[in-house]
């Protein structure tokens, strides 16, 4: 099978940064006190990841908390911020602590079915998750899937009350007093959209958990689910979205589920070349993951087609990615052997072999030195074969020993 792993989202680091900046943002008094001079401090710290720093900023603004009202937003805003520093520091469980107190607080000045709470039970859920991969605790996980759920049955009555439904889930609307938060459309009420897409991100972030655990049955759903806010929200021609559905027509492919992932994959080629670019590194990645589509199907023309034109647009970020991008010839040169172009595969091979040579992951090495040897197996060029069979045993013997 091609190449079209599904993996979760290597966006924590984002998402703090953006959970960090919405919380950080908060208007603070006029004057320049010693709170709003250690947070701004910690925030400059964070950002250039001297988390030691941040910490002791963040810490010494809690400080000077003690002389704010109790009320004070600025508090429950400090404490939260300390638990993603200690979760950049590896520190899960003064992370946890934090976040819990952060939780609370929130709750208690915005109302359980804030935004923001949401937000906080989906950024718990993700240190679980990321704690999991640690420690892996199985207790972790289910915290984890409990969090996420809490966080998407907020957005969905958030989503709802845009729409002008009077309950969310629980049939309840929102506590008197607190509003549902969310950027406020017409008449006070959400705005629609913007409820659409928090409820979207949500919900694919449950259906990535699923995924990663290969729950697939209820990682569907979800992904349909997502997919469908996000277009209402972004329509259909957003980059986000294009993204999107080519990471779902990935999770199709894995299974081995084809008809649904290729409508899928046109779909996203179309957004992407249209949002992106013809020539986008984006609209790049998708042709060659669509390209592994088709080979599997045994559609060889149109996997090289594909990946012919994937490569060319990845070349233009070769000097970042030169040995994924070798990789991905090595791909295509499995085509070209397939269609029988075994000298045009011969000479992507020889090429991709020489830049993996210097590339300090030898299992990949060895890896694409196997389907060197498949090639001239193929051509039934023994001595050739026989090279490249001595040439893995070496690059085997060389990693036991380094062991």
């Amino acid at each position: 099978m091609m190449p079209a792993n599904f993996e979760r989202p290597r966006a924590k680091s984002v998402l703090l940064l953006l959970t960090l900046s919405l919380f950080l943002k908060t208007p603070f008094a006029a004057a320049a006190t010693k709170f709003e001079q250690f947070s701004s401090e910690a925030e400059a710290a964070y950002k250039n990841r001297n988390y030691p720093e941040a910490q002791k900023c963040f810490e010494q603004a809690l400080k000077e908390a003690d002389k704010l009202d109790k009320n004070d937003k600025r508090i429950a805003t400090t404490i939260y911020n300390l638990a993603l520093v200690f979760q950049a520091e590896g520190n899960y469980a003064e992370a946890e602590s934090n976040m819990l107190k952060a939780l609370d607080q929130m709750i208690y000045l915005y109302g359980a079915e804030h935004q923001r709470v949401a937000q906080v039970y989906m950024d718990l859920a993700d240190l679980y998750v990321e704690e999991f991969g640690q420690e892996n605790k199985p207790e972790l996980k289910k915290k984890a899937a409990e969090n996420y759920r809490k966080g998407i049955d907020i957005f969905e009555k958030i989503y709802a009350q845009s729409s002008g439904q009077e309950a969310g889930s629980s049939g309840e609307s929102a506590p008197a007093g607190k509003d549902a938060g969310g950027k406020k459309g017409a008449q006070g009420k959400p705005d629609p959209q913007a409820a659409a897409l928090d409820l979207a991100n949500a919900t694919r972030m449950l259906a990535d958990f699923y995924a990663e655990d290969e729950i697939f049955n209820q990682a569907e759903p979800l992904y349909k689910r997502s997919l469908e806010l996000e277009e209402y929200a972004s329509g259909s021609d957003d980059k986000s979205l294009a993204k999107h559905k080519a990471k779902v027509a990935e999770f199709y492919c894995i299974q081995g589920k084809h008809k649904p992932a290729e409508p899928l994959f046109k779909e996203a080629l179309a957004a992407s070349e249209k949002s992106n670019g013809e020539d986008s590194i984006e609209t790049g990645r998708i042709l060659y993951n669509f390209g592994g589509l088709y080979y599997d199907q045994g559609s060889f023309g149109d996997a090289e087609v594909m990946f012919k034109r994937a490569l060319k647009i990845l070349e233009k970020d070769s000097e970042k990615n030169e040995q994924d991008l070798a990789q991905k010839s090595i791909a295509l040169a499995d085509v070209l052997d397939m269609e029988g172009k075994v000298e045009e595969a011969g000479s992507v091979y020889k090429k991709a072999i020489t830049t993996l040579e210097k590339g300090e992951d030898k299992s990949v090495l060895i890896r694409g030195l196997k389907q060197y040897q498949k090639h001239y197996l193929m051509m039934n060029n023994k001595d050739e074969a026989s090279k490249i069979s001595a040439r893995i045993k070496d690059l085997k013997a060389k990693g036991s020993a380094q062991q």
